[in-house]
């Protein structure tokens, strides 16, 4: 939870995090960049009504979705070798998450999921720091 002119003054979540994830991240990222004070408080319950729009996405979509957001989010934030050093982590990440998932499920499906999170990461290597355009026009191959 956070104010109001707090939402106003950040201009809300960035849309470009769509369909899902690391728009709350970025939000409170932005926030602590301004000086706010982000903290939790155990006392303070709020019920979500969302997540309508992760039940129709399918196992392969949400991979997707989730890295490029996270991979947008290094961009945004992080300085061009942190930005590579998060690229690197999800290549070698999808490397293993395909070989787990082709032993867990006894399917080559994994290694098709994780080689397009891996081929998209591994362009954030050689770019050290994706301008959002070129990010935008990745993210969009990508997610299709």
């Amino acid at each position: 939870m956070f104010r109001r002119d707090v939402w106003q003054r950040l201009g809300g979540f960035d849309t470009q995090f769509r369909p899902l994830w690391f728009e709350d991240v970025d939000f409170c990222r932005r926030a602590r960049n301004l000086g706010l004070r982000i903290q939790y408080v155990p006392a303070v319950m709020g019920t979500h009504q969302g997540g309508h729009s992760i039940a129709g996405l399918d196992w392969s979509e949400r991979e997707v979705f989730w890295y490029v957001s996270l991979l947008r989010y290094a961009s945004k934030h992080f300085a061009p070798y942190e930005y590579r050093g998060v690229g690197a982590a999800v290549v070698l990440g999808s490397l293993l998450r395909s070989v787990i998932g082709m032993v867990r499920w006894r399917s080559l499906r994994s290694i098709q999921v994780y080689a397009k999170i891996a081929r998209f990461a591994a362009a954030s290597l050689v770019s050290g720091h994706a301008g959002q355009q070129e990010l935008l026009a990745s993210y969009r191959k990508v997610v299709q």
